[in-house]
């Protein structure tokens, strides 16, 4: 009797599973079939004889042998979590403590509208004027009109920083007094006035100081807006008459705030504009995705005292692979804050939400969007100067701010997710004649996958032979919960043809394409602790002649 005793070793290759992009390694080498010549020399080393006597017939055996053996090896395992598939970013992806996850992107502002746009002192005429002077004393009363746009009404003013500008020419000497009856100083609560001596020939010039002063331009009956009443009280003393030339500028005006009618109706404009969601999880999604529960926000924050309609909003979204469609949201009309709340600068807020009953966001997330487009336009007063004034402090602001929140509640029958990674595949492939590979799954995903490996020639760029698999099967949902209750295993095996391995070895990158379904169509939550578990391994059949 002859025994045979045959010693050899398990060569494994291991992929290596990490939680980020940088270091989620693909397989790179293949096995070399090299190191399958040392088991089979030793096979023919270790052949043992019971008696050195036995002709076997070696003369007979011929010189030309060929061995093609199999060989079945573990290449790797992994077991990967929703944060393997959606890196966690803290600008684009919460997970809450429930472990439900949502996809966000806040953008704040969007929209910035400041007072300085809405209403800013324009640069004030030089009023001339002459008064004769003779001996005692004359009041000459008159209003000096702002010079603001013909649509603007201005009725008061609390005034932060002001001058009033005079110079003053005579050949002959005299005292003036300059009140200001509707601006009231707050430090004093009186009209502000300044006393000025004119000496003959000399004249004057100088300034009236008019901050911190509250100022009333709605004094006169036949038009309450735009008008600054003004008292001159001149007494000489001169025995010769003269004319006194006067020349007078209001300079450096500031306000803390300004009541009155402005702008009247004019539409602003928002120029097109746009940003980038920034979920990487997008760019690899051409299609079939429906988010069941998503929401735009148009987060409004008014404390200009001003009726302001948004007339013409327009929100597209744009895919990595083109395709675009409009959110379609209707007008709106801004709330208004009340003096009260402007001038202790405490804005309104308002938050506009768009969802799947107000708008086309479902369809406009199905795309899914990586980019987002926006620009728009309002219409300030929109039903006219009503008698009531319009307020805005020196810190008002119009600003929008933009949330998308899309918790990962989802439907699909034909999502497809795409990437191409690169391949090497070693020097000695040529030397692997046949071969399978084999993967058993555990899926606890209400997703099923099937999947295409699409080889690119090296040299071309084109697309060779598509392999395809059916990978995974969902796992089962709770019809009432929409949430996982079970999970699913599966086998699978990938045979590759001598056609599929010759492409393979022209190849150094493969599209990987996997088209996903939910779990009978239905409407599932996905959430962090959901896994799955993946085993693969091959089996590479050699040829090679000894």
């Amino acid at each position: 009797m002859c025994r045979s005793l045959i010693t050899g070793k398990n060569f494994i290759y291991l992929l290596k599973f990490q939680n980020n992009e940088k270091t989620q390694k693909k397989m790179k080498k293949f096995i070399n079939p090299s190191i399958l010549y040392v088991p089979i020399a030793l096979l023919l080393f270790t052949i043992q004889s019971c008696s050195k006597n036995y002709d076997f017939g070696f003369n007979k055996i011929s010189s030309n042998v060929s061995y093609s053996p199999n060989v079945i090896t573990p290449i790797g395992y992994a077991n990967l979590t929703l944060s393997n598939l959606i890196q966690e970013n803290t600008d684009s992806v919460v997970f809450g403590a429930d472990k439900s996850i949502k996809l966000v992107l806040r953008k704040s502002p969007i929209y910035h509208y400041q007072s300085n746009q809405i209403f800013t002192f324009a640069a004030q005429p030089t009023i001339q004027q002459q008064f004769p002077i003779i001996k005692g004393s004359i009041t000459v009363d008159t209003v000096f009109s702002f010079g603001v746009d013909q649509s603007e009404r201005l009725r008061g003013m609390d005034l932060a920083y002001g001058m009033f500008n005079y110079s003053i020419s005579c050949p002959v000497a005299f005292t003036i007094t300059i009140s200001f009856p509707s601006i009231i100083n707050k430090s004093t609560n009186t009209p502000v006035q300044k006393v000025i001596n004119v000496l003959a020939g000399a004249g004057a010039n100088g300034s009236i100081d008019i901050s911190n002063t509250i100022a009333d331009l709605s004094t006169r009956k036949y038009q309450d807006y735009n008008l600054l009443p003004v008292s001159f009280s001149i007494s000489s003393t001169s025995a010769i008459p003269g004319l006194a030339n006067f020349n007078f500028q209001l300079t450096n005006l500031n306000y803390n705030y300004v009541r009155g009618y402005f702008l009247g109706q004019t539409r602003v404009h928002r120029s097109l504009d746009s940003i980038s969601l920034g979920i990487p999880f997008f760019n690899n999604i051409a299609g079939g995705l429906s988010f069941t529960n998503p929401s735009i926000t148009l987060n409004i924050t008014n404390s200009v005292g001003i009726p302001v309609q948004f007339d013409s909003i327009v929100i597209v979204g744009k895919s990595a692979f083109g395709a675009k469609a409009n959110l379609g949201i209707s007008t709106f009309t801004m709330p208004v804050p009340t003096f009260a709340q402007v001038i202790a600068g405490q804005p309104v807020i308002q938050a506009q939400v768009y969802n799947n009953t107000n708008t086309n966001i479902v369809s406009f997330m199905a795309l899914p969007p990586t980019t987002i487009y926006y620009s728009g336009s309002f219409m300030t007063n929109p039903n006219g100067d009503q008698g009531q004034d319009n307020y805005i402090q020196n810190q008002s602001v119009i600003d929008v701010g933009l949330d998308v929140e899309v918790p990962i509640q989802l439907k699909t029958s034909n999502l497809v997710i795409q990437d191409t990674m690169p391949v090497s595949l070693g020097s000695n492939f040529s030397d692997v004649k046949s071969g399978s590979l084999y993967l058993k799954m555990t899926n606890g995903f209400p997703l099923n996958m099937a999947v295409k490996l699409i080889p690119l020639d090296k040299n071309s760029g084109k697309a060779l032979d598509t392999i395809s698999v059916n990978l995974l099967n969902a796992a089962p949902v709770d019809p009432n919960t929409h949430i996982v209750n079970g999970i699913t295993k599966s086998v699978a095996a990938i045979t590759l043809t001598t056609k599929n391995l010759q492409q393979l070895q022209n190849s150094d990158k493969i599209i990987f394409k996997a088209t996903l379904s939910t779990y009978q169509s239905s409407d599932v939550k996905i959430y962090s602790d959901y896994y799955i578990n993946i085993e693969v391994a091959i089996k590479a059949g050699f040829q090679t002649n000894l």
